[in-house]
This record gives C-alpha cells, structure tokens and sequence, in this order.
C-alpha cells in the first residue's frame, strides 16, 4: 500500500473554494479536506494566475472599446 494519502476531485474543490473565500489557510484546508498540501498550493497557484490572466484580458478588452469610442467620436 501506497503511504501516499487518496484524495478526491470533490475534497480538492472544496478545499480551493475554503481558500478562496478566506475561510483557512492553504494548509488547514489540506488537513480538513484530507488534500496533500503542495498539490493544494499547485492547484491554488494555477487558480491565481489564471485569474490574473483573466483580468488582464478583460481590462486589455475594455482599454480597446474606450480607443474605439474615441476613433468614432473624432
């Protein structure tokens, strides 16, 4: 047998979502949820950086509209 612990799609999820909302740290949300903590951290990160990404797009989108309304205001 395997010492490393089984973990589900479903704890990984609610784990993230604990972090997320601020209701516990990257490593209590592993313990309560029975996660392994550096997968927890990888999954936080990529999280992160996809929503930074996100943002970035949206705000490169939005810079784009208001360069279009003042091309058609001219």
């Amino acid at each position: 047998m395997s010492k490393r612990k089984q973990w589900n799609e479903e704890d990984m999820g609610k784990a993230l979502e604990a972090v997320k909302k601020s209701e516990a740290t990257v490593s209590k949300a592993a313990k309560q949820f029975n996660v392994p903590r550096k997968r927890k951290r990888k999954s936080v990160q990529r999280k992160n950086l996809n929503d930074k990404k996100k943002e970035k797009e949206r705000q490169k989108k939005k810079e784009r509209k208001d360069r279009e309304k003042l091309v058609e205001r001219a």
